[in-house]
């Protein structure tokens, strides 16, 4: 029940909100990305080894999931990807719920919008139940 609440709410996987907020420590090219992808922006890479990640469609990620090769980055390309934007450095993790993130909004506004969705769910729920 909660999860399909949550799923009304936009809520579904609200961490790429965390990550795209204002108070987020990521590189503003991540977040303007997160910002342009919709539900199709992303793709799967390392199909056939582990980990498979879904990632944000980017040149680097196209290429690595057309080889088919494995996702090995280092933790300086990481580094360089997050924090200083380089988006093609390493694999931008992200799935398909980058396309629910349409701004960059505190992490405060964020808690709200889902707890004011919640609650809108929580009413329809008590008047549907209450209608049998």
């Amino acid at each position: 029940m909660v999860n399909r609440v949550l799923a009304h709410t936009g809520a579904r996987h609200p961490v790429i909100q965390f990550l795209a907020s204002s108070e987020s420590p990521v590189h503003t090219h991540y977040k303007q990305a997160v910002l342009a992808a919709d539900e199709t922006g992303t793709v799967v890479v390392n199909r056939t080894g582990s980990p498979t990640m879904r990632v944000l469609g980017t040149e680097f990620s196209r290429a690595l999931a057309a080889s088919g090769g494995p996702a090995h980055s280092s933790l300086d390309a990481i580094n360089r990807l997050y924090f200083d934007g380089e988006m093609e450095a390493s694999l931008a993790s992200a799935g398909q719920s980058v396309g629910l993130v349409h701004d960059v909004v505190s992490v405060a506004t964020i808690i709200e919008n889902t707890m004011a969705g919640f609650r809108a769910a929580m009413a329809t729920a008590v008047r549907r139940a209450g209608e049998v």
